[in-house]
């Protein structure tokens, strides 16, 4: 059995039942409890794109509907990419956005005051 860089095991070539089921159930347990803290397991990225507030612009026809451009970071594009906003206090919030161009996306609010950070998986 090889112990991998979290902790996971990994059976090898002779591995019996004596050896296996204990592994995966260990295994399922690491799972379980992983927090992505880069201890137990590989670290999120906690990066994203700033949606500033002084940037929204309103939406032409739409009075209290605000918008910006946000391009996606390098090696993203609007296909291929889950998109979630956060306000200043890490809290998720839920805004919605639609597709610009391949490489960005329009992002809407009906409070102008708010900055946000765009995040990306």
């Amino acid at each position: 059995m090889q112990t991998l860089s979290y902790g996971y095991k990994k059976p090898e070539p002779g591995d019996t039942g004596d050896s296996f089921y204990p592994a995966m159930s260990d295994n399922m347990q690491s799972v379980n409890d992983h927090t992505h803290n880069g201890t137990n397991s590989a670290p999120l990225d906690a990066g994203g794109v700033t949606v500033s507030s002084g940037s929204w612009g309103a939406v032409l026809g739409s009075p209290g509907i605000y918008e910006q451009v946000v391009t996606l970071p390098t090696g993203f594009t609007f296909a291929n990419v889950t998109i979630w906003f956060v306000d200043t206090s890490e809290k998720v919030i839920n805004l919605e956005y639609q597709y610009d161009s391949t490489n960005s996306f329009k992002v809407f609010t009906n409070y102008n005051s708010q900055e946000y950070t765009a995040r990306f998986k």
